[in-house]
């Protein structure tokens, strides 16, 4: 079974802290490393020309040092970047207030950008080019590779303009469904299109793609833009990781089936199970019966949230399954 695990960078604070963590992780039996170089405040975990590096980490540079000790114990590293959410720090923001995503009473966000603005799909492409010409890692993975809330900025409603003739606050689902679908697949077709940028790049350079994506498929489609199922067949990622984070077995066996199903021969999938996440804090037992139960579908593997989740007792169901 293929075992990866999210990792939140600032977590392990020091080169001793990486080194410790990724030897333990070895041990254990996982073989895919997912650190997370930038987080939802839009600050970078890595030594960036491009984006703001986080104060923590000016002096030295965490993810070559993953990238340094994981290559020493064989595991893949694949640089975790929330894509299209930001804080007022970023470089991004400083540079541009107007590319927060936009409510339908004219409120700006204090976390999504406007997923659809050129600007915003342009920064966050030149990140994943940054890290991929530059550090030897095995591949890239993409979470928040979604719109968010609906964006009603000036930019989306005058691309909407230009196509319906109407005006966003004008389009009702339930009223207008033809101009409601218009707009759904203009945001679905805009981030399919920045897996693709992101997934031609990395194959230029023989590197992977995995994604972090929403387990109800196929209703991700219309609230998040997230068509995953269309950027497997087209072969956009190698590792597709549904965040299938709940306490009930049941709902978690009916999910990964569904994926199962969806995913096919085209993708590798893993489960993301979460630990300790907003939508689950799974025990001893709640931990291995899902795992165990990943095994018994012959799914190939499992991606755990997160490192700072686990307690010392998970390793030894670790050692067991991985």
């Amino acid at each position: 079974m293929k075992a990866g695990i999210w990792i939140d960078t600032v977590h392990l604070g020091s080169v001793s802290g990486i080194e410790e963590a990724l030897k333990k992780l070895k041990d254990t039996g996982f073989s895919l490393i997912i650190p997370c170089v930038k987080d939802t405040d839009g600050l970078l975990d890595y030594h960036s020309k491009v984006g703001k590096i986080r104060d923590k980490f000016k002096n030295w540079d965490p993810l070559e040092k993953i990238c340094e000790f994981a290559s020493k114990l064989n595991l893949k590293v694949h640089p975790w970047l929330c894509v299209f959410t930001e804080g007022s720090s970023s470089k991004l923001i400083e540079k541009n207030q107007s590319l927060w995503l936009t409510d339908s009473e004219g409120k700006r966000d204090s976390r999504w950008v406007c997923a659809m603005n050129p600007e915003v799909q342009e920064y966050e492409y030149s990140l994943y080019e940054e890290i991929l010409e530059n550090y030897p890692v095995d591949g890239v993975h993409l979470d928040y590779i979604r719109t968010g809330p609906f964006c009603y900025c000036d930019y989306c409603n005058s691309r909407i303009k230009e196509k319906t003739g109407k005006s966003l606050f004008e389009i009702k689902p339930n009223e207008t469904g033809r101009d409601f679908e218009i707009w759904m697949k203009w945001r679905e077709k805009n981030i399919t299109e920045f897996v693709g940028k992101v997934s031609k790049k990395a194959k230029e350079l023989e590197k992977e793609v995995s994604a972090a994506v929403f387990r109800d498929y196929p209703s991700c489609v219309e609230s998040q833009g997230q068509n995953w199922k269309d950027w497997v067949e087209r072969k956009f990622v190698d590792y597709i990781i549904p965040m299938t984070y709940t306490n009930n077995l049941t709902l978690f066996k009916e999910y990964s089936k569904i994926h199962k199903m969806v995913t096919g021969d085209n993708a590798y999938l893993l489960e993301g199970i979460g630990r300790e996440s907003s939508m689950s804090n799974l025990d001893k037992k709640q931990l291995e019966e899902q795992i165990k139960s990943i095994k018994e579908m012959n799914i190939e593997g499992v991606v755990i949230y997160s490192y700072s989740g686990l307690q010392e007792s998970d390793f030894e169901i670790f050692k067991k399954y991985f």
